[in-house]
């Protein structure tokens, strides 16, 4: 008879380590289906490039620049796993035992902040449309390096409230969702502002010229960009995540007639 017990208590003991199984496989289903099959994109200035993140909801993986091409040693890998409780995608192939990690460091329905190979890159829902040309000849001396592009909604307690690119405050995400990140405790900002100028010859032939505005703002003066609605800023954290350094960023479109328009001295 205590031998019938005895194994009835094993089978209890054992039907309820599947249940709980199943329950955290449950959790971690729900969780990666936050950011699967979402077209993620990563736009930078520097290149004028896009590159397209893809994580399927059937273990497919891609990650490719606008042009089809894989970026680094991408294509090695067609499938991940992800593992809510480390927060490491874990991609692999199909003939043969390589693997390599990705870091989730945040995300939310409109933004996914990642480690890979070695980079923090922040991928948005949303195209950024900027001045392409300019950042492909000009960019890198301003905005090399930067992690992440968004809006900074508002400061407040040493940290900056932090939404998607395409922030309305009358809009979609007027309550939300919003991210909170600490900042160092020596950041440098800059108000970085681009005048573009396009011209019509005589031919009908289009010009395009720039002026750039780069410059070293205080702290103190974030909460006046942020009450005059320009709030779109380039963003780049330090080891701990926290902010390092600010450029918010304008851009400034004149159209005329090339000759009647004085450039200012950079």
């Amino acid at each position: 008879m205590g031998k019938r017990v005895f194994c009835f208590i094993l089978s209890f003991l054992f039907v309820l380590n599947l249940t709980g199984c199943s329950k955290e496989k449950s959790d971690s289903s729900y969780i990666q289906a936050e950011f699967t099959d979402k077209e993620w994109m990563f736009y930078d200035e520097v290149t004028a490039e896009h590159f397209n993140l893809f994580l399927g909801s059937d273990g497919a993986f891609s990650y490719s620049c606008d042009c089809g091409e894989p970026v680094g040693d991408s294509d090695v890998y067609d499938k991940y796993e992800y593992d809510s409780e480390s927060e490491i995608i874990t991609l692999s192939n199909s003939y043969d035992d390589e693997t390599k990690e990705i870091e989730v460091l945040d995300y939310n329905e409109y933004h996914l902040m990642v480690k890979i190979d070695g980079e923090l890159k922040d991928f948005s829902l949303i195209e950024m449309d900027a001045s392409a040309n300019f950042f492909a000849f000009e960019g890198e001396s301003y905005l090399e390096g930067y992690e992440s592009r968004c809006t900074i909604v508002d400061m407040k307690d040493g940290q900056i409230v932090y939404g998607p690119v395409n922030y309305d405050p009358e809009g979609t995400y007027e309550d939300g969702p919003f991210e909170e990140y600490a900042m160092a405790e020596t950041v440098p900002v800059f108000d970085l502002t681009i005048k573009r100028y396009l011209s019509i010859q005589d031919d009908q032939e289009y010009e395009e010229s720039y002026n750039v505005s780069f410059t070293e703002i205080g702290q103190e003066d974030i909460e006046f960009i942020l009450d005059s609605g320009a709030g779109l800023a380039f963003v780049w954290f330090d080891d701990e995540l926290k902010v390092e350094k600010i450029v918010f960023y304008g851009e400034l479109s004149v159209s005329g007639d090339y000759e009647d328009i004085e450039m200012d001295d950079e």
